[in-house]
């Protein structure tokens, strides 16, 4: 007696027809792989897999090589800008959840840079166009420290003097130098006078507009070496110049110039 074969299951008229529609949509708008990064933003805490580092808070996603998706966490024991780990290495979590930051770990990957190297807390690197100062231009700056107790002396002016020049120095400006350089070439002290009024039908008359009255005014006479860094180049500036030390209203020393005279202005590229 032959065996009946088993009848095909018949399918309900425009069944096929209900699937491909159903499954059309998932043609064309496929499941995101990375959901789950979703819930692992900028500021979002979050904590290992081993638990062993603590919480820590993405400062940043990584959107350039080598970092691409990873995450820049930073902990209270890596620093202030943290360090870059892959999902994909480690097993990171929304802080008290299970929800997972990215793909599970992939094993026998190496461990990710840490600090400098992996853009945490960057090295010092010169700028592209350092090079070497020119040796007759030198980067140098008076010793000494100004404090408005501090006694008359030629140390002392000429450490005002630098500083005055130093103000201007900014290092992220375009046109402001970066560093300076202040030799002095020749440096004469006056003798001192104090600053009395004079007789004058025109009403108060000092010898010297710029300071206050009674204050002792010491005369500089300086040629000054200046060097101004600028990127790629050095400009160099020799000056003679004439100068008035004393202290201010506010108690504090200053010495404005009273003549000038350029000697020498040029730039000069660093080697």
């Amino acid at each position: 007696m032959k065996s009946k074969e088993p009848s095909a299951v018949r399918q309900p008229p425009g069944f096929s027809v209900y699937m491909a529609a159903a499954l059309f949509p998932l043609l064309l708008y496929p499941v995101p792989r990375a959901l789950a990064q979703d819930l692992c933003g900028v500021a979002t805490r979050v904590e290992f897999e081993d638990g062993g580092r603590g919480i820590g808070t993405i400062a940043e996603i990584g959107a350039k090589p080598p970092h691409v998706g990873w995450y820049r966490i930073v902990f209270s024991w890596n620093g202030p800008n943290g360090d870059w780990y892959s999902p994909k290495d480690w097993g990171m979590f929304v802080a008290g959840t299970k929800n997972r930051c990215g793909p599970g770990p992939v094993r026998n990957t190496p461990e990710p840079m840490k600090g400098a190297a992996a853009g945490g807390t960057q090295p010092q690197t010169k700028p592209a166009s350092a090079g070497t100062v020119p040796v007759d231009c030198p980067m140098m700056e008076p010793p000494g420290k100004v404090t408005r107790t501090a006694s008359a002396s030629e140390e002392l002016f000429k450490r005002v003097i630098y500083e005055r020049a130093a103000a201007k120095v900014n290092p992220d400006s375009i046109s402001a130098p970066k560093k300076i350089g202040l030799s002095f070439l020749k440096f004469e002290l006056g003798e001192a006078y104090k600053n009395t009024p004079t007789s004058s039908r025109f009403g108060d008359k000092r010898k010297h507009d710029g300071a206050p009255v009674d204050a002792m005014i010491y005369p500089v006479n300086t040629k000054e070496l200046q060097c101004d860094l600028h990127g790629s180049e050095v400009r160099r500036k020799v000056s003679e110049i004439g100068r008035d030390c004393f202290k201010n209203r506010d108690g504090d020393w200053t010495c404005p110039g009273r003549t000038a005279k350029v000697v020498e202005d040029k730039l000069v590229p660093l080697r």
